[in-house]
């Protein structure tokens, strides 16, 4: 009774790629500007292969980022309740996705509004009316035009 020893040379195999097994984790957000923040993270622990691609489900859309290493910048827009998750993809899957983390970006400038289109006018030509239409982001309440 005792162990024995493995028999033949020590052999080498190569498995392949998965998904990751586990999410990003430490995602934090920094507010940059009122139209961008930064995310930064920590890799999966157990990523199963070389991460291609990190994808970040904003406020339930699932987009791909631009890079594949934390820090990464978003647009965002300015007045805004965001929850963001992150998860990691090899080139074979995608892992599960993070805890997500909420913010709310500030007031900011609002965007351009549509061209304003003539609803009546005066049979001679003096005086029109206007209709406006708001932002399609207002970045926060709008006071006056």
């Amino acid at each position: 009774e005792g162990s024995t020893a493995p028999s033949g040379p020590p052999t080498c195999q190569l498995t392949g790629q998965a998904g990751p097994a586990d999410a990003p984790s430490n995602l934090t957000v920094d507010i940059v500007q009122l139209t961008l923040v930064t995310l930064n993270w920590i890799p999966p622990a157990t990523p199963n292969g070389v991460i291609t691609k990190y994808n970040a489900k904003v406020n339930g859309e699932l987009k791909p980022l631009l890079a594949t290493t934390s820090p990464c910048n978003l647009t965002v827009y300015g007045h805004t309740n965001y929850t963001v998750s992150l998860q990691a993809c090899t080139a074979v899957a995608c892992g599960p996705l993070s805890y997500p983390v909420s913010f709310r970006t500030p007031i900011g400038a609002p965007g351009a509004p549509a061209i304003p289109m003539k609803e009546s006018a005066t049979s001679d030509g003096s005086s029109i009316v206007l209709k406006l239409t708001a932002p399609a982001h207002p970045n926060g309440p709008i006071h006056q035009y």
